[in-house]
């Protein structure tokens, strides 16, 4: 089980009881961490290594297109991906 923490008093007239919250306890795996970071940088670069000719022309569009239409390209991007994340976690 977690800890409990107490919080300091605001006020001497209510019981810490009130300042007591519940934490869970952390347990990170770094391992797992670090590779979905380095999967990550790995699919950030093939772009550029695969097609480095045709990735100036295509950064210059990207950076023509309206903010609007950016956010919705990151949203589904981000969307499609938690998906993905989801179902392999099931």
């Amino acid at each position: 089980m977690g800890q409990y923490r107490t919080f300091p008093r605001a006020s001497s007239a209510l019981d810490s009881s009130h300042f007591r919250d519940y934490v869970p306890p952390m347990n990170i795996d770094w391992k797992l961490l670090a590779m979905a970071v380095g999967l990550a940088l790995v699919i950030e670069g093939l772009p550029y290594f695969l097609f480095a000719e045709k990735m100036p022309k295509v950064l210059r569009s990207l950076s023509a297109m309206p903010p609007r239409q950016l956010r919705i390209i990151g949203m589904s991007s981000m969307t499609f991906g938690l998906a993905i994340v989801w179902l392999m976690r099931r």
